[in-house]
């Protein structure tokens, strides 16, 4: 059997339609209603699946590297400087290389 389902032709062998009229049969459905309730879940399934790849393109534009800013970061370490000599710093009062108010 051909449906045409979205423009595009899908062949259906005999014996799944058969298969498939016996499962709608049991669950009280007509064929058609069985039928229609497929091609209802592909859309949806289409639909989620075309949201899911559209956030996807979206958060990885805005994950994606960001070369001035990279640069703008990199600037200003370099003019703050990243040389590590403040982590031999320790306090005495509790222990810590970062500065607190309680020391």
């Amino acid at each position: 059997m051909l449906f045409k389902y979205n423009g595009r032709n899908i062949e259906v062998p005999d014996d799944f339609i058969i298969k498939c009229g016996e499962h709608a049969e049991s669950r009280g459905m007509t064929l058609e209603a069985y039928i229609a309730e497929a091609f209802e879940k592909l859309k949806r399934d289409e639909l989620n699946e075309e949201r899911r790849v559209a956030w996807n393109e979206a958060h990885q534009r805005k994950v994606a590297w960001n070369e001035a800013e990279t640069d703008r970061r990199m600037s200003v370490i370099g003019q703050n400087g990243n040389d590590g000599l403040h982590y031999d710093e320790v306090h005495e009062d509790c222990g810590t290389d970062e500065c607190c108010k309680e020391c």
